[in-house]
């Protein structure tokens, strides 16, 4: 799981200053909201696993799984 952090903030801070390089200010938000969800839920999966995925949630809510 830390690997997991760790990976994820080092790309973040080099993609974050590749698009402040070329005045992406709105996409840097968006894109940091995006890998802050990424992180807590591959904390949450990595925390709990025996736990049914949101995607399977989700498809059992259309009634489409199982």
């Amino acid at each position: 799981m830390v690997y997991l952090l760790i990976s994820i903030v080092i790309l973040s801070l080099w993609d974050v200053k590749k698009m402040k390089d070329k005045n992406q200010k709105k996409d840097i938000v968006i894109y940091s909201l995006l890998m802050v969800m990424v992180g807590t839920l591959g904390v949450y999966y990595f925390s709990v696993p025996d736990h049914d995925s949101f995607s399977k949630i989700l498809l059992s809510f259309i009634g489409q799984g199982e």
